[in-house]
Parts: C-alpha cells; structure tokens; sequence
C-alpha cells in the first residue's frame, strides 16, 4: 500500500472591497470577541450552515478568528496593503474526507453563499505533502544515513500507556524551517490521536495491517513561491515535481559503503518507492459517519481521563458520585453564566460542512 496526497493546506483569500463589504460583519465579530474576553466563554456565530467558535484571540495580523471542525477562517480589522485579508487554514480531516480538490471547492461554494461574493484569488502559506507506506519501515539508525540540505535533524519518540517504555517513532528534519520533514510510524500516532477513519482510506489501497509510515513534507510560502505555487489551482500541476525536488534534491536516505563522501552513496531500495509518486489520493469520499466515530472515541477516552482524575482529587470510589458532583458543578457554572447544558449543546450542533 502506498498513496500519496495533501494533507494540510493554509492560504490566503483576496476579495473586492474587502473593508466595505465586510464592514459590518467585522463589527459584530469585534463585539462577539470582546463578550469571549470578558466572560472567559468562547461564543459562536452560525454562518450560512455551520456553526463557528470565535476565539477571544486573532492570530498574527488577523484580528479574529472563527474555528469549525473543518476549517479555521480568520479575518483581518482593516486591509493591510499586500497582504490577503482572510485567511484559512484546512483541516486534515476536511482534506482527506474528500481530498483537496473537493474540500476546496466546498468551502469557495460555502463562501459564497455566506458573504454574497466570490473569491478573487488565493495565495498559499502553507502546503503539506505526503505519503503513506506500509511496504517499509524506518529505524533509528536510519538518522545517519539520510542525506539533506537541511541542518537540524532529530529522532521522535513516542510514549504510550499501549507500549512499554519509549518506541522509537521517527525522525523530524529541519524543524521550524520553511521546509521542513516528518518520517514517523503513522499507525502509532493515530492509536494517540484516535484517527481511526486512516484506516479506512488505507484499506481502499490494500492496506495489509502492517505499521504505516508517513514521509511529510512541509512548505511554507518562500518555499512554495521558489516553485511558482500560489493559487489552490497550482498545485495539480506542481504536485510531482515538488514531491521530486523533496525526495531527490533536498532529502534522500542511503545505503553507506566505503566511499567517504557520503552524497556518492547509493539511494537505499526503501527511499527509491518513495521518490516514485503514484496513485495520489483520489478516490470516493468517507463518509461523515466513519470521521464522527473516530471524534467519539477520542472524548470517550478524555472524558474517562478526566473523570477517574476528578473522582481520585475528591476520594470518590465510584462513578455515580463524581457524576452527581460534576453535575451540580456545571450546573451553577451555567447559572452564573445565564446559559443551560442545553444551549451549549446547540451551539456545538452543525459544525460540520455537510457532506
């Protein structure tokens, strides 16, 4: 099994007459940012079909920002010359739901039907490729072997209560660099991150059970402008001559001989099936439900976590007791707050671009 694909993707949108159009949109963000900051309570705002957190801090030059559990949309106060006004930032989930093509034209049909505008042009800030391979795997002393343009290179490790001790889980190069690469042992980190829908995808390429591994490669804008990459529409195009210049140019591992100069060795077998890019991610979306089973079982466990810690701080023995406690709490909590378990649960409905 091996497919190759987008998984995260950040650009910024040009709109026209940014600060006229979006004038009183911004104020009623403007006010629902300070009732966030003043009650220490993330309000929410429904546009068109989803419903928004927004978040009592902006990020960067963007004074306000909305999350959804597809994407995160930010906006800035006034238009800076040069710069795009909004900004996004796609989910990998949103992504590998539907692959990048579709979630992108998802989301420009959303935002036109929300705002009442099209989108002029996009730049991107942020482009992530990978590939996911169960036919190798990777080890520590690999870190000696790979040969990169890059500096700083270090070995991750993993703990997890399924494991004894630390496992070795792969190697990050050049992190915090416009460019930078993740190897790791994909199938640990989706046990930690409850991603189980992966395997879904995997299974659609064969996927026969073993460990999968993950080659990742990050570009942020100086990178990805070197390649003349700057609309959603690029990358089709780009795709395989940027996956060339990471995996040929940039980083390869090889097998060491003789030779002291290392740049002479051979490219080992297993970098060779990752230099040849095929079968890229393209086939029938997941369906919603396999995503929202994988969410399920993530708060499952947190909410176990949290609630065995809070029953051990009050010297309950049982899960009736703490039950009792913690509603009583959330109770006068929601008193003080002139809301209900209810409106919050409303609030949280609809997330989701429909698909």
């Amino acid at each position: 099994m091996k497919i190759y694909g987008v998984d995260t993707i950040e650009f910024g949108i040009e709109v026209e007459n940014y600060d006229e159009c979006f004038g009183n949109f911004l104020v009623e963000l403007d006010n629902m940012k300070k009732e966030a900051q003043e009650h220490y309570q993330e309000t929410t705002i429904k546009l068109e079909n989803i419903t928004f957190i927004v978040k009592p801090k902006g990020q960067g030059f963007y004074s306000y920002k909305l999350e959804c559990e597809d994407f995160h949309i930010c906006f800035m106060s006034k238009k800076i010359e040069k710069s795009a006004p909004i900004y996004v930032r796609f989910i990998s989930r949103f992504i590998w739901q539907y692959n990048y093509k579709i979630a992108y034209q998802l989301f420009k049909e959303w935002f036109s039907n929300t705002f009442q505008m099209e989108i002029v042009s996009t730049k991107i800030s942020r482009l992530d490729l990978c590939c996911d391979i169960d036919e190798i795997s990777f080890k520590a002393e690999d870190s000696k072997k790979i040969i990169t343009r890059a500096r700083k290179k270090e070995i991750m490790n993993v703990d997890s209560e399924n494991y004894e001790g630390k496992i070795f889980s792969g190697f990050t190069i050049a992190k915090g660099s416009p460019l930078m690469c993740r190897i790791y042992n994909k199938t640990l980190e989706i046990k930690k991150s409850n991603k189980i829908w992966f395997e879904d995808i995997w299974k659609q390429f064969n996927w026969n059970g073993n460990n999968v591994w993950r080659i990742e490669f990050q570009a942020r804008r100086k990178i990805l402008k070197e390649f003349k990459i700057d609309s959603i529409q690029d990358i089709d195009e780009k795709i395989e001559p940027l996956w060339a210049y990471y995996t040929e140019n940039w980083c390869t591992i090889r097998q060491p001989d003789k030779d002291i100069n290392m740049s002479r060795w051979k490219i080992s077998k297993k970098w060779t099936k990752i230099q040849k890019i095929n079968n890229v991610y393209n086939v029938e979306p997941l369906s919603r439900e396999k995503i929202k089973r994988g969410d399920e079982e993530t708060l499952l466990n947190f909410c176990l976590g949290t609630m065995t810690s809070l029953s051990a701080i009050k010297g309950y023995d049982n899960l009736q007791d703490t039950y009792f406690y913690l509603k009583d709490k959330i109770e006068k909590r929601n008193k003080k707050r002139n809301t209900s378990y209810q409106k919050e649960v409303e609030k949280k409905m609809n997330r989701y671009i429909k698909g």
